[in-house]
């Protein structure tokens, strides 16, 4: 069993009622029960919706599974969460989702958004659990 089965068996609710309680399709959750996901590709809603139902702190989602120990980062295409993300260099250059290239955009420090293809895999990684990083 792992943490979050552990956490979802003691707050005494099924997985449909916690998709339920988050507004989410039933069944959304299951890649992060059987580890085919790791929770840092869960959006940040449903993180922060997930903690508040079950009463933890966000950065304790973010280290149940560690994306080390879930996702092989490879040079090429990645496939994580729907969406497909290429690395090269150890560098995010861009995804393809729906169909559709899009790029990593973080933050402006001058307000609003910039490109951030070419950002290196670690600081993406710290980005997607903070949650300032969107794809466009």
């Amino acid at each position: 069993m792992n943490r979050l089965e552990q956490l979802l068996e003691d707050s005494g609710m099924t997985r449909y009622e916690l998709t339920k309680q988050m507004g989410i399709r039933p069944g959304s959750l299951d890649r992060y029960f059987n580890g085919k996901a790791s929770m840092i590709t869960m959006s940040y809603g449903n993180a922060l919706k997930l903690s508040k139902i079950l009463g933890i702190k966000m950065e304790e989602i973010w280290k149940m599974a560690p994306e080390e120990d879930k996702i092989e980062w490879k040079d090429g295409w990645n496939s994580i969460d729907g969406l497909d993300i290429f690395v090269e260099d150890g560098k995010v250059l861009r995804g393809i989702r729906n169909d559709r290239t899009v790029y990593p955009y973080i933050p402006s420090s001058e307000g609003g958004i910039d490109n951030a293809s070419g950002i290196p895999l670690k600081e993406y990684l710290q980005r997607v659990r903070k949650g300032t990083v969107t794809w466009q």
